[in-house]
């Protein structure tokens, strides 16, 4: 069974988990969004986060005044702020190809957040955008009671990036990982198709939403049978509380499900890619959800609209919770339990419960506040040593990785359309001796691949390879390369190109590092030269640890460190 996580927050919302494609859980918990990260490699399974998600500038929430009694959300008038909905983008959104945090709040805006370096750190987190603005853009013409409705946001969900939207061969591609885009309802049962825009990716110099689609919905009205001012207030209007999309179809279409007052809807999108990004919507069919599941089966996705659900999936684990729980209060089995919501995550189910005396009232301040989150990864076994797959070592296709990596490299055409700098040349230059080491059967088929390279390294530096020749002859044999010849054969190589940087005019060493060290004394040609994959010594006898760009590239593909050569580059 796998450990339960106790959090010392409130849970607001039963739409109050989200799990990211890197396995992140974000709890909506009051005026915070409560997010546990996954510790890989480490006996603790999570490291906890705690982010205030209810403070707003006046620019991202500006002063208007009060609205009329028709026209008035309870939600947006309230000094509190609290968290009523998240949901993580698919990967690729933010820095180092992680998520964006949508959160929804009670005064019915939408903000995206994200974390620049250490997502460990909570004051790395910052509200990058406000996704109100641009609704209003699809919305122009109307009245002001209309605009205002359209800016309120009822219910939010990402859209599944397809596979057929991405571009990864044109090199800085606005599309590399595919298209983000959200569904949005508003207060006046509309529906907005909202594009994010990404400074990460290049879309945009700034976080920005583009709205490319709206359609008014078409929820059913209930009559209110004996109606009172309170029930015809409360009956005017039905809003779209919920919003899901499943995935995309063969044929390039995506179902989007959403439902009020227990009415499913579903209609089939479309989406061209233009530009501009135009899409379209179909009606395809409308169901009455069942009140004994909680949940309707549709022709897509299975739907959960009620906690029933959740609780078929953990009743042995909520079980034991009620007794320990009724144990330490003193309570028996007078105990009630509140479940909120679930979220899954390859093969990963999370359901977040509350504990509650059930004879008695229940008095507790916020700060003693807590729920707790159950998780099921599908077996029936109970064993003690169950783990998350995260705590295990990974397993780790180094041949496969350094194959992948010296593909990019050496990659004709995006070498030919790049702006390469000094240090890209050096990388190409390094990985060039690099695939010596390597076991793969690639080695001799890459060979004119590198040729390729390093001719438009000439081409770049005017630099003449003559000295690597009897390296270029060596790189067409199959067989990977002893170490210690390795290191005498690249040293040998190594001395000539610095005789021939040294014989030459220019005083621009691209191809090979020079010490700092020298060069700050008026000595811009003291070469560093390779002595072998652990150190490097500059005619001075200046030591260096192999962390200079060409060095470091041989020393981590010697050592098999994917990650780190990955990153060089």
């Amino acid at each position: 069974m796998l450990p339960t996580a106790h959090i010392p927050v409130g849970v607001s919302t039963e739409k109050c988990l989200s799990w990211s494609p890197d396995g992140e859980l974000a709890i909506a918990a009051g005026e915070e969004v409560y997010i546990l990260l996954p510790r890989h490699n480490d006996t603790e399974p999570w490291t906890h986060v705690r982010i205030p998600a209810n403070a707003f500038t006046n620019q991202e929430w500006p002063w208007q005044e009060q609205a009329s009694f028709k026209d008035m959300a309870i939600g947006e008038e309230q000094a509190k702020v609290t968290v009523t909905a998240v949901a993580w983008s698919p990967s690729g959104l933010a820095k180092h190809r992680r998520s964006v945090l949508a959160v929804l709040t009670s005064n019915l805006l939408l903000s995206l957040w994200t974390s620049e370096s250490d997502p460990a750190d909570p004051e790395s987190w910052e509200r990058v955008l406000i996704v109100n603005d641009a609704l209003l853009s699809r919305r122009l013409g109307t009245s002001q009671a209309d605009s205002r409705l359209s800016q309120r946001v009822r219910s939010m969900a990402w859209a599944p990036t397809c596979e057929q939207h991405t571009d990864r061969e044109t090199p800085f591609s606005k599309r590399k990982w595919g298209i983000f885009m959200m569904a949005i309802t508003d207060d006046n049962n509309g529906i907005h198709f909202v594009t994010i825009l990404s400074p990460v990716l290049g879309s945009s110099t700034f976080w920005d939403a583009q709205s490319f689609f709206y359609k008014k919905l078409p929820v059913e009205e209930k009559p209110v049978q004996r109606p009172s001012l309170l029930s015809l207030a409360m009956h005017e209007k039905h809003f779209v509380e919920d919003t899901f999309f499943a995935d995309w179809t063969a044929t390039s279409d995506i179902p989007i499900i959403y439902y009020s007052h227990r009415v499913q809807y579903q209609e089939l999108m479309s989406l061209s890619l233009g530009p501009p990004l135009e899409a379209s919507l179909r009606m395809t069919d409308i169901l009455k959800c069942s009140s004994e599941t909680g949940f309707a089966e549709t022709s897509y996705v299975t739907v959960p609209v009620s906690p029933f659900h959740i609780v078929s999936l953990f009743t042995a684990q909520i079980r034991k919770k009620k007794e320990k729980y009724g144990i330490e209060s003193n309570q028996g089995e007078d105990v009630v339990v509140k479940t909120w919501g679930i979220a899954y995550h390859k093969g990963l189910e999370a359901a977040c419960i509350t504990l509650h005396p059930s004879k008695l009232f229940e008095h507790t301040a916020p700060a003693e506040d807590s729920a707790i989150v159950l998780f099921d990864n599908g077996t029936d076994i109970e064993s003690a040593e169950d783990k998350f797959p995260w705590q295990s070592p990974p397993e780790v296709d180094e041949t496969g990785a350094q194959q992948r990596i010296f593909d990019t490299i050496f990659n004709g055409p995006q070498l030919r359309s790049l702006a390469l700098s000094n240090l890209d040349l050096k990388i190409i230059y390094g990985a060039m001796y690099a695939t010596m080491l390597t076991t793969d059967d690639q080695r001799a088929r890459r060979f004119p691949a590198i040729k390729e390279a390093l001719n438009l390294v000439g081409l770049r530096t005017g630099v003449d390879f003559s000295p690597e020749e009897p390296t270029m002859i060596d790189l067409q044999v199959a067989a990977p390369t002893p170490e210690p010849f390795f290191v005498e054969m690249v040293k040998r190589t190594n001395e000539r190109r610095a005789r021939a940087i040294l014989d030459s005019d220019s005083s621009d060493t691209p191809l090979l590092d020079s010490c700092p060290i020298c060069s700050a004394i008026h000595e811009p040609k003291a070469i560093i030269y390779f002595e072998s994959v652990a150190e490097a010594y500059c005619p001075q006898k200046h030591p260096f640890d192999v962390l200079l760009p060409s060095y470091q590239f041989l020393s981590q593909v010697y050592r098999n460190n994917v990650r780190i050569v990955a990153a060089s580059i």
